[in-house]
């Protein structure tokens, strides 16, 4: 098939469901600029950033001991932040594909039911990403081509892990 024809499909499919994914994307989008601001808040980060973004020249003043200090101190925040944003993406990717799947298959999955769903699988879609993700890295150690077949191999990890009924192992 054409691409624009593949296109013209998809875009049709999101016209379908944007509502649909409106709130959880919302909802999810305002939970981790709260955990965000968390993050920073709790660690002190916060004041490390208002520094560099208020006064970048205090950072030339600051001796090799302040800098490591406040660089843990981001390092700390962001590594937060991080696990916080790849649940986030997580249960995004399983609510959409529990959305589109059902508008593929003439039913209307509501976002209330696509979204308990994918809190449902959210652990099992944790393991199986951490358990691709090492083996991508040792892949990529091995010879460098294993881990780029097997990084496009788990590719569509996030849709099987929404759609079918089956462990991180399976």
């Amino acid at each position: 098939r054409p691409f624009g024809e593949i296109l013209a499909e998809g875009m049709a499919m999101l016209g379908r469901v944007w509502k649909r994914i409106l709130a959880p994307a919302f909802w999810t989008f305002v939970l981790l600029g709260a955990a965000t601001i968390a993050a920073f808040a709790l660690t002190g980060a916060d004041d490390i950033l208002q520094l560099i973004l208020s006064d970048p020249q205090a950072l030339v003043g600051m001796n090799e001991t302040e800098i490591t200090e406040a660089g843990l101190l981001l390092l700390q925040a962001g590594s937060i932040v991080l696990v916080f944003q790849l649940l986030g993406t997580g249960f995004l990717n399983l609510t959409v594909h529990r959305i589109v799947a059902s508008e593929l298959a003439g039913e209307q999955m509501g976002a209330g039911a696509a979204s308990s769903k994918a809190l449902s699988r959210l652990f099992t879609l944790i393991v199986a990403g951490i358990l691709a993700f090492v083996l991508v890295v040792v892949g990529l150690f091995a010879l460098i081509i294993p881990g780029l077949w097997l990084a496009g191999a788990f590719s569509m990890i996030s849709a099987v892990v929404a759609l079918e009924d089956v462990g991180p192992v399976d």
